[in-house]
């Protein structure tokens, strides 16, 4: 999985961000205090390589706006801090189509009445660009995209189960 393109929104002093582009070699430069740290630190947060990194609202949220969190806490902790856009290789694709086989078909068989018919179950359709966002509370959400980062599906998870999604999930790169 690779990792194309990314934006922030309401992480420390980024207030939200175009789309990021991302190649072999990306560099920010600017001043001191001038907001670079805040816009690596969401890519950092979003899956780092260490469990002991996690999103913090009190840290992370922009303090001019984290007073109202008393009201709205919950609301707010749904929001997104960061997207991404991520293209999938052929054989990734192919594993979640696979594990997305598998779990049709182990939910059929647990079912009685299931005709040999609906036992072949097609793929999902998983296309090679996936925009994922993360949200306060650490959830991710995955959704069918084109190449520009545009969503062309609601949320996967609840359409293709629990264990496809963990199978996407785990292409995610973790990043330090």
């Amino acid at each position: 999985m690779k990792l194309l393109r990314y934006k922030v929104n309401k992480f420390r002093s980024a207030k939200g961000t175009d789309w990021i582009e991302l190649d072999q070699c990306t560099c920010f430069v600017g001043e001191n205090e001038s907001g670079k740290t805040n816009l690596l630190l969401p890519l950092w947060k979003f899956n780092p390589a260490d469990e002991a990194t996690k999103i913090d609202l009190l840290l992370d949220y922009p303090r001019d706006e984290y007073s109202e969190l008393d009201d709205e806490s919950k609301e707010l902790e749904s929001e997104s801090f960061i997207e991404t856009l991520f293209e999938l290789s052929i054989p990734e694709i192919e594993e979640c189509e696979k594990a997305y086989i598998e779990s049709q078909q182990s939910e059929q068989d647990n079912e009685e009445e299931t005709s040999e018919q609906e036992k072949e179950s097609g793929k999902f359709g998983l296309t090679k660009y996936l925009l994922i966002k993360k949200d306060y509370k650490g959830t991710f959400y995955v959704y069918l995209s084109n190449e520009k980062g545009e969503k062309e599906s609601e949320n996967i998870e609840n359409n293709i189960g629990e264990e496809p999604f963990k199978k996407i999930c785990s292409f995610i790169p973790r990043f330090v």
